[in-house]
């Protein structure tokens, strides 16, 4: 058996409120969309391959999880997510490319992630 190793490219799909009400999009089974709220914050439905996005369920982690959103380029970006647990982070830059940084944690509250040149984009904390 032939191993072959692809590079590929994941983008969410991300809208905000009023976006996603005026769409009829119909997410693949197990693909990931995220709703931007006017806050800023953001939640995330996962396709079925039927249903509208109107009519999926919101999803429910079995923990808590957190969104920080980071608009301007930087080496570092600090979140405060108030967790009170050390969460795994995911961090994407804003085309929803997953880009490595060093996160360190410096309390159950707190995680900063650093880069070695400046960066904007998202992160997902669970």
């Amino acid at each position: 058996m032939t191993t072959r190793t692809y590079n590929v490219r994941l983008k969410f799909v991300r809208k905000t409120t009023a976006e996603w009400a005026a769409e009829t999009t119909v997410l693949l089974a197990g693909e990931p969309g995220i709703e931007v709220l006017a806050d800023g914050t953001e939640k995330e439905k996962l396709g079925n391959g039927v249903d509208l996005w109107s009519n999926l369920p919101y999803k429910t982690a079995v923990g808590i999880s957190y969104f920080h959103n980071q608009p301007t380029p930087s080496n570092m970006w600090t979140m405060a997510h108030n967790l009170g647990f050390t969460p795994s982070v995911e961090l994407f830059d804003t085309g929803s490319c997953e880009v490595e940084g060093s996160v360190v944690h410096p309390s159950n509250n707190v995680c900063i992630a650093y880069f070695t040149i400046p960066i904007a984009g998202f992160a997902r904390l669970n």
